[in-house]
């Protein structure tokens, strides 16, 4: 009965609220931004620092494929400087310095956190295509 509630509460859940564990964690929406970023890495993870490195530089590869150098030829050259800064910060946040494809391996032993930090990439990558009325597929 106790996992039956558990599946229900998760299902259930707002798309900025997650439950790990049993627990609810109240976050902002997932922006795509550093500090959105961080502060669902912290949430999730609490002082796991190989954890939150890891979230950190998953969903920074994934925002970035959402970046369209092209697309921003026509914008004003504020604009142009913002979203060179951002992406400069993500690519810093994925451990790169150009826009190669995050190649990574998530490894340890049993309940060291490798599905919770999976999971937590799934729920931030819903909440960000959700914000942007983009389709997630997963």
């Amino acid at each position: 009965m106790k996992h039956i509630n558990y599946v229900l509460l998760k299902k259930t859940q707002k798309s900025h609220q997650n439950v790990w564990k049993g627990k609810d964690i109240e976050v902002s929406d997932a922006t795509g931004t550093i500090s959105s970023i961080r502060e669902w890495s912290k949430a999730g993870f609490g002082t796991d620092k190989k954890q939150q490195r890891a979230f950190e530089s998953i969903i920074a590869s994934f925002i970035l494929t959402f970046y369209d150098v092209d697309d921003k030829e026509d914008a004003t050259r504020e604009e142009h400087v913002r979203f060179r800064r951002s992406m400069t910060a993500l690519l810093k946040l994925k451990g790169r310095v150009n826009d190669e494809q995050l190649v990574c391996l998530l490894h340890g032993p049993g309940g060291s956190g490798k599905s919770t930090v999976i999971n937590m990439v799934k729920a931030y990558a819903k909440s960000y295509c959700d914000l942007l009325g983009h389709e997630f597929t997963c």
